[in-house]
């Protein structure tokens, strides 16, 4: 084979991986919806937390870490999914659940400390 066309073929075959480089989108990553909602939940209560917003931020940093998310991650699912109200309707059902979970724990376990005395 001539040097001519060794250049030619190399050229091509460069010019070939790049093609498929370039055509192959990074596959992007939404967590499940349980992780999703589990994630969210806890951000809304550091939301609404009266505590200065770089402690509100280090919060949502460890909320992320928790649940292997990426702030682009959580955002991009945000967006995505902004105009779906079925996957809203079902978000905020699970994060119901889970709050009324957590409310019968509560109420269970205040069932189990001891009563104040009355005076009288």
């Amino acid at each position: 084979m001539s040097s001519t066309k060794t250049v030619i073929l190399f050229l091509a075959t460069v010019l070939f991986l790049n093609t498929l480089a370039c055509n192959q989108k990074p596959k992007e990553h939404f967590p499940k919806k349980e992780i999703f909602s589990k994630a969210l939940q806890e951000m809304l209560i550091i939301q609404y937390l009266k505590i200065k917003e770089p402690e509100k931020a280090a919060l949502v940093k460890d909320v992320l870490k928790k649940y292997h998310l990426s702030k682009k991650e959580f955002e991009i699912t945000k967006a995505r999914y902004a105009q779906d109200p079925e996957f809203w309707a079902e978000i905020f059902k699970r994060m119901r659940k889970r709050l009324e979970e957590e409310n019968r724990k509560l109420q269970k376990a205040n069932k189990k400390l001891p009563q104040k005395a009355k005076h009288k």
